[in-house]
C-alpha cells in the first residue's frame, strides 16, 4: 500500500508540473508505466488514505471527491502549497476552490475553471470544493 501510495503522489506532483508547463506526457508514461495502472487500480483506496509523510518529513494530505454531477475533483495539501484540481469527467460546471489555514486564520477563497493553487509556508490545513456552494472537503 505504501508503495502504491508514494507512486500516486509522484505521478500527482508530475501532473502539477504538467499543468505549470513543465515536463511531458512522454516522460510521465516512461516513468511511471505500470504505476499509472496500479494507481487507478487503487485510487478508491487513496482517495479516502490518511495524511502520509514525504521522504522529508512534511505532512502530505490528498483525497478526490466526486460531485453529484458526476465530476471528480483532486484535493491536495502540504506546508507550502495547496491545489483543487476539477477532472474532466462528468458535466459540473463549477470551479475547484481552494482556501488555505496559516497562523491559525482561514485566508479567502481562490477559483478557477479547471485547477486552483495556493502556496504560501505554513499552511496548517486546506478547504475544497467544487463550487461556490458546494460541500467543502477539509485537509487537515
Amino acid at each position: 500500500m505504501e508503495a502504491l501510495q508514494a507512486d500516486y503522489l509522484g505521478l500527482l506532483a508530475q501532473i502539477h508540473d504538467l499543468s505549470n508547463g513543465e515536463g511531458s506526457i512522454m516522460r510521465i508514461r516512461a516513468t511511471y508505466g505500470a504505476a499509472i495502472v496500479a494507481t487507478a487500480m487503487g485510487a478508491a483506496l487513496l482517495s479516502a488514505a490518511p495524511a502520509s509523510t514525504a521522504e522529508s518529513g512534511e505532512r502530505v494530505v490528498n483525497r478526490t471527491f466526486t460531485r453529484s454531477c458526476g465530476t471528480t475533483y483532486t484535493a491536495y495539501r502540504s506546508s507550502t502549497e495547496a491545489f483543487t484540481a476539477k477532472g474532466d469527467n462528468g458535466s459540473c460546471e463549477g470551479h475547484a476552490w481552494v482556501r488555505v489555514k496559516v497562523d491559525g486564520k482561514w485566508r479567502s477563497w481562490h477559483h478557477a475553471s479547471k485547477k486552483v493553487s495556493v502556496k504560501v509556508s505554513g499552511i496548517q490545513a486546506a478547504h475544497h470544493k467544487g463550487c461556490a456552494d458546494c460541500t467543502v472537503y477539509t485537509l487537515p
